[in-house]
């Protein structure tokens, strides 16, 4: 009987911290940034951008953001899942600069005229 009481207390015990543990693990942390893109400057290099970023888990494509006039994207991702590095260098992967992190040449080549 005593060997019983003592299995339930632990047990008890265990899983009341199981329980608070888990309750203050994130499980999400979306964030917002702005990447300066200078050569975004049409809907055609707006959508190879977005085609690179398809590729990352983690961006919400649904919330992408171009804006052509400062050249600027808007980006809202999954913290847990990838960080603001990530995202800008596959925007230079895919041909652009991105808040410094330049393109390579073989990327700019690749691009449309209209994108270079």
């Amino acid at each position: 009987m005593l060997h019983m009481k003592r299995y339930i207390l632990c047990c008890g015990a265990a899983a009341a911290a199981v329980g608070l543990a888990l309750s203050g693990c994130r499980l999400s942390d979306m964030r917002e940034f702005t990447v300066r893109a200078p050569a975004v400057k049409n809907e055609a290099c707006a959508q190879r951008v977005a085609q690179a970023l398809r590729a990352l888990d983690g961006v919400d494509l649904s919330k992408l953001a171009f804006d052509g006039s400062t050249r600027t994207i808007k980006v809202r991702y999954e913290a847990m899942k990838l960080g603001q590095k990530n995202i800008e260098h596959a925007i230079a992967d895919a041909g652009f600069d991105a808040n410094g992190i330049p393109a390579s040449a073989a990327a700019k080549a690749a691009l449309p005229e209209a994108c270079r």
